[in-house]
């Protein structure tokens, strides 16, 4: 049975804010935040695969040192910090296996 949560399409909301940010719809700044507080907030079901990637996803995300505290607050990556264009690319590659798993996602 679906989750209240879940899109008018099927797709969980932390998928597609996912899907979102892999195709530059939003900024890492904007992904994490939205990331975060749907991931607080989410009652949605996913599937294994489905968790699994939104699990890594979340992850990444914690590894996300933002923009705006590198450009105004002199912050630097340290050690498993990851900048916007890694965090992206970290997201569109866990797509991209979520989507070779489930063809019809």
């Amino acid at each position: 049975m679906p989750s209240r949560d879940r899109q008018a399409g099927g797709t969980p909301p932390r998928l597609e804010l996912a899907r979102r940010f892999a195709a530059g719809d939003l900024t890492g700044d904007e992904f994490e935040t939205a990331y975060l507080k749907t991931s607080a907030t989410s009652t949605d079901l996913e599937s294994d695969s489905e968790g699994e990637v939104l699990d890594t996803i979340f992850l990444d995300v914690d590894a996300y040192l933002s923009n705006d505290l590198r450009q105004h607050h002199g912050a630097v990556l340290r050690g498993d910090q990851i900048d916007e264009p890694e965090l992206r690319r970290r997201v569109q590659v866990l797509l991209d296996r979520l989507d070779q798993q489930d063809p019809a996602g």
